[in-house]
């Protein structure tokens, strides 16, 4: 379907400003490898799931591989504690899951909400944490801290899908 002028150029904005918000959130985060890595990931199952649930399975897929292959890059930070995430990861990873995830509310039925839940990863991220605990619990409470945002967008799209067919 067609959206007509006004629609189009509202939601192709509000896309690009989304865009935007992601690269620049995670160029600011890129200096912390385990803190790119959870917000990437969380980004991928937010996408992942949500797109299948709204009607897109190969987006989903998508970005659940996305997903997969950050927490394998999340695990070798950890293991080599020298490892860096830098723009040859993150802008790549960014830009596919972005795209992704604005494909699937114009070709899918993801509500526009669902993105704007996505787009709190990023920032819930930088909420600060206690240095006292290993490597292993900063990045399990940071992932309990973002947590929230993926559940909610998650069931933003479960209630936007309607009666499922399967």
């Amino acid at each position: 379907m067609r959206k007509p002028g006004g629609e189009a150029w509202l939601l192709g904005a509000g896309m690009g400003l989304y865009m935007l918000w992601l690269l620049a959130s995670i160029e600011n985060l890129s200096q912390q490898p385990q803190k790119v890595a959870v917000v990437l990931m969380m980004l991928g199952v937010a996408g992942g799931v949500s797109a299948t649930l709204a009607a897109s399975a190969m987006l989903g897929q998508l970005l659940s591989a996305m997903a997969a292959a950050c927490g394998g890059f999340l695990l070798l930070s950890l293991v080599l504690r020298n490892s860096q995430a830098g723009q040859l990861l993150t802008t790549p990873v960014v830009v596919l899951a972005g795209m992704l995830s604005v494909a699937a509310v114009v070709y899918a039925r993801l509500p526009i909400n669902s993105l704007l839940l996505m787009a709190a990863i990023p920032a819930l991220a930088r909420i600060p944490l206690r240095s006292a605990g290993s490597a292993w619990v900063q990045v399990a409470m940071m992932m309990l801290y973002i947590l929230p945002a993926v559940g909610l967008a998650i069931y933003s799209a479960w209630q936007n899908a309607g009666e499922m067919m399967y």
